[in-house]
C-alpha cells in the first residue's frame, strides 16, 4: 500500500510540472497562429491591390487587439475613401486572448491624392508597400511582421525587430 502511495505521489509530481510547459506551449501556439494570420492577411492585401488596381490597406486596431482589410472605393461625391473588403482575410480578425500589439509603427510612402495612414499598412496597384514594423507579444514570446517599401516584400520573424533591414543590393559594389 505504501508503495502505491509512493507512485502516485511521484505520478502527482511529475504532472505538476509537465501541465505549465503545456500552457505555455499552448500560448506559444497560438500567438504564432495570431502572426500568421496577420501575415496572411497582409499578402491578401498586397495580391488585393496588385489584382483589382486599386490601394489596399492592412488596418491595425491595437486597443481592440483586431487587424481588418480596406480598399480604396470612391463615394456618391465622387470622394475617394476606404471601405471594408467582405472576404475572409478582409474582415475583421481578433488576436488571441493573449496575444496583442505591442509595436506598430508605419512610415507611408508619399501618394498622390492620399496621405499616409500610422494606423496600417498601404498597398499600391505597383506592388509598393509602406515601410513598416508590426510586433505582436504575449508577454513572453514576440513576433515581427516586416513590409520592403523597396520590394514589396512582407515576412515574418520571431522576436522583437527595431529597425527595418535593408532589402536593397548595390550592383556597383558586387
Amino acid at each position: 500500500m505504501v508503495e502505491l502511495l509512493v507512485v502516485l505521489a511521484l505520478i502527482g509530481v511529475l504532472a505538476g510540472m509537465t501541465v505549465p510547459r503545456l500552457a505555455g506551449a499552448t500560448a506559444g501556439r497560438q500567438l504564432r497562429q495570431d502572426a500568421r494570420r496577420l501575415v496572411l492577411a497582409a499578402r491578401a492585401a498586397h495580391d488585393h491591390a496588385v489584382g483589382h488596381q486599386r490601394l489596399c490597406r492592412l488596418m491595425i486596431d491595437s486597443a481592440r487587439r483586431q487587424f481588418a482589410l480596406v480598399e480604396q472605393d470612391t463615394d456618391e461625391q465622387g470622394e475617394q475613401t476606404f471601405v471594408p473588403l467582405a472576404f475572409g482575410l478582409g474582415r475583421p480578425q481578433m488576436l488571441g486572448r493573449n496575444s496583442r500589439f505591442e509595436n506598430v509603427w508605419v512610415e507611408p510612402m508619399p501618394r498622390a491624392g492620399f496621405g499616409g495612414d500610422d494606423r496600417g499598412i498601404t498597398f499600391d496597384e505597383l506592388g509598393q508597400v509602406d515601410a513598416a514594423i508590426i510586433t505582436i507579444g504575449d508577454g513572453r514570446r514576440h513576433w515581427s511582421l516586416l513590409t520592403s517599401p523597396a520590394t514589396g516584400r512582407i515576412r515574418l520573424q520571431e522576436g522583437v525587430v527595431d529597425e527595418l533591414p535593408i532589402d536593397r543590393v548595390d550592383l556597383d559594389h558586387e
